[in-house]
């Protein structure tokens, strides 16, 4: 296997995730160009146009990035607002700043012109060479995107930096969901922050959820319940709600196939009636430091970029079965634009700060 090579079940995504297939393989190649007649993306000046995916089928289908990421956030010089650590003070200024777990969600301009998207996330100054992976973290990114869908929005560098946020403990892990018409911001410490207009929060104490040692919450709205997924060492466990406010206990839904594998940034999504389970892999082992490094200050040995995907028909259980692909991405986002289109997104991966590619979702070939 090519290094920067990552296979999906005889498909390869390249360093930066665009979609291959194995030239030795003919009937592969056949069979592709038929599933992907349609929804291979392309690009005219500077917008990234995408046609419709092919007919909704039933069964596990195979998430696959098409063409390179588009780094649309790069977060700006800014002064560090945190509490002093070794290598980082209060009210100094940093030229570069590090993301990692982020989220996304659309809704209201600062002046109510329109509707942007919103993106939030885990941020830090990234300056000295022997500082810890996550010295200086507790603040939240802002990145507004410009006005109009999301497809439009993916150009480079064009979401610009808010005021950084510091409530709830938003700057550990958040994830956005609007809840009724209030925007509720939640974090791995269980804190919630709610807002309107999604400029101004305010704090709304903590979730009544059990779990020990969990972060990197995600919910996914199906059917009338929240379900909350959140990750602990090799496991990934879910609880769940019908009011956001009382929770069930803990289900372990996951555990990670080697003992050295932690799974980080959990993510469910639904498709047509099958579940999928996105994760990100950091391996304790230190096999990390095998991958390529994007660029100079990145450490692949703890921002591991490689992300597994298992299916099922149920949220409750993805134990016992194969990943149905591995992508490149670090701290993976799934979203689902205003047309059902999907985008995945990663952190620091395969550039500094945000970054996002066009997902799609290919028919799994019958065994024969």
């Amino acid at each position: 296997m090519q290094p920067g090579i990552l296979w999906i079940k005889g498909l390869q995504t390249g360093s930066q995730g665009a979609l291959k297939y194995n030239e030795r393989s003919v009937p592969m190649k056949k069979h592709l160009e038929s599933l992907l007649r349609g929804v291979i993306a392309w690009t005219i000046g500077s917008v990234c146009v995408v046609a419709d995916e092919p007919p909704v089928r039933t069964g596990v289908q195979i998430p696959a990035i098409v063409g390179d990421y588009t780094l649309i956030y790069k977060p700006q010089p800014d002064v560090y607002s945190g509490q002093d650590t070794q290598n980082y003070k209060n009210g100094e200024t940093y030229t570069h700043w590090q993301t990692n777990d982020h989220t996304y969600i659309k809704g209201p301009d600062m002046d109510g012109s329109g509707d942007r998207w919103h993106c939030f996330g885990i941020t830090r100054p990234d300056k000295a060479e022997n500082d810890g992976v996550h010295e200086g973290e507790g603040t939240c990114f802002h990145a507004l995107a410009p006005i109009g869908k999301l497809a439009t929005a993916m150009r480079p560098q064009v979401w610009i930096d808010q005021p950084k946020l510091d409530v709830s403990g938003c700057g550990w892990a958040p994830h956005c969901i609007k809840i009724g018409e209030a925007f509720s911001l939640i974090s791995s410490t269980n804190g919630r922050a709610e807002s309107i207009d999604l400029f101004d929060w305010r704090d709304k104490g903590k979730l009544k959820v059990k779990g020990e040692n969990t972060r990197d919450p995600d919910v996914l709205f199906w059917n009338g319940t929240y379900y909350l997924t959140r990750c602990s060492n090799r496991s990934v466990s879910l609880v769940t709600s019908v009011d956001f406010v009382n929770w069930t206990d803990p289900v372990n839904i996951f555990t990670a196939p080697q003992e050295s594998w932690n799974c980080e940034s959990p993510t469910l999504v639904e498709r047509h009636g099958v579940f999928y389970l996105f994760w990100c892999l950091w391996d304790s082992a230190g096999s990390g430091e095998q991958l390529e490094a994007l660029y100079d200050g990145h450490d692949p040995s703890t921002y591991d970029y490689r992300t597994f995907v298992y299916a099922s028909d149920t949220p409750m259980d993805f134990h016992d079965r194969d990943p149905v692909a591995q992508l490149a991405a670090h701290a993976p986002e799934i979203i689902q634009d205003e047309e059902d289109r999907y985008f995945i997104s990663s952190a620091d991966y395969p550039q500094r700060g945000i970054n996002l590619a066009r997902l799609v979702w290919i028919p799994r070939k019958p065994s024969s």
